[in-house]
């Protein structure tokens, strides 16, 4: 008799969700990349400090915590992975400095090129 091994639903889910995963990871780099290109070589666009911005800190947290949370947190029925402490302090910390960095740049540069907030 061959020995054959057939996939159950649980891992053909995981295999869908991880590459979908994957694909979000790589069109989040892509994209960015290409806008802060865009931004960047546009004459009209070079004072789009915001966009920039934005962009920087999304490289920033697609490089460091999407990765991370996908060997933290796999999709249902690929295991895990045991993170050490540095990995966890290291999300957290990435994850506390980047997601308010979104916020508080752009307030800042409201506040610099409009003078007030309206």
């Amino acid at each position: 008799m061959a020995n054959t091994t057939m996939l159950n639903a649980t891992e053909i889910a995981g295999s869908v969700g991880l590459i979908l995963a994957i694909l979000v990871e790589v069109g989040t780099l892509l994209g960015n990349g290409a806008l802060l290109i865009v931004v960047l070589r546009t004459p009209g666009l070079q004072d789009a400090l915001y966009l920039v911005h934005l962009c920087v800190v999304d490289l920033l947290a697609a490089a460091s915590i999407m990765p991370l949370g996908l060997l933290a947190a796999p999709p249902p029925g690929l295991g895990r992975v045991r993170l050490g402490p540095a990995p966890c302090r290291a999300v957290r910390f990435l994850s506390a400095a980047l997601l308010p960095a979104c916020t508080l740049g752009g307030l800042q540069i409201s506040q610099t090129s409009g003078g007030q907030l309206q």
